[in-house]
């Protein structure tokens, strides 16, 4: 499963340069760090064809979150996040497409296993839009 889609567009990912990880720290607890970077074949794609939505971009989407505190998920089940307008701001949570653009109702899903959803809203050039990243490592 790997999938970066903004409205009904799947960018794909580039898995070399993209990452999901889920650390421990004594202190700390266990931490979710997500960068998922699209696919720049399947964006140049997207671009080539006439009439693309995404002509206007120069390179693929890119997501980030930083050091998001998870629980450990219990066994088989999925735990589902749902961040605050100060963790997004908190914890660096942007979809950068040309410029860093406003991410809200954003939902992480971790688990079973190493599976990590994540969807929201984000706002393109003052248009509406949702995302949804799926990864399994």
């Amino acid at each position: 499963m790997a999938k970066f889609a903004i409205n009904n567009t799947d960018f794909g990912i580039d898995r070399v340069r993209s990452r999901c990880l889920v650390t421990w720290a004594l202190f700390r607890g266990r931490r979710l760090d997500v960068e998922i970077e699209g696919d720049p074949q399947r964006f140049a794609q997207l671009k080539e064809q006439e009439d693309s939505e995404w002509s206007w971009a120069l390179y693929p989407p890119t997501f980030r979150l930083r050091s998001y505190p998870v629980p450990r998920p219990a066994a088989g089940r999925v735990t589902e996040l749902r961040l605050t307008p100060a963790d997004i701001e908190r914890h660096d949570v942007t979809l950068y497409l040309m410029e860093h653009n406003p991410v809200q109702k954003v939902v992480v899903e971790v688990g079973p296993g190493t599976e990590i959803t994540i969807s929201g809203n984000v706002s393109l050039l003052g248009e509406s839009a949702t995302f949804r990243i799926e990864w399994t490592s």
